[in-house]
């Protein structure tokens, strides 16, 4: 847990999920994106963790 943290793990996983979600759509990508969405929020990655969630949200509103 902390370990991501540290080094922007969840931030980079969000934002690659969130461009995946994009692109491929699903709801396994879209449910994966908001996992890790939160987790990068919760952990400090806002930076990255909010590049994620708007990418994410354009999918969603997509939809």
């Amino acid at each position: 847990m902390l370990w991501g943290q540290l080094f922007d793990v969840w931030g980079m996983a969000s934002l690659a999920s969130g461009l995946l979600a994009l692109f491929l759509g699903g709801r396994a990508l879209v449910f994966l994106w908001s996992l890790l969405t939160a987790m990068a929020l919760c952990n400090y990655n806002v930076d990255l963790g909010s590049i994620g969630l708007v990418l994410g949200v354009l999918r969603v509103v997509r939809l």
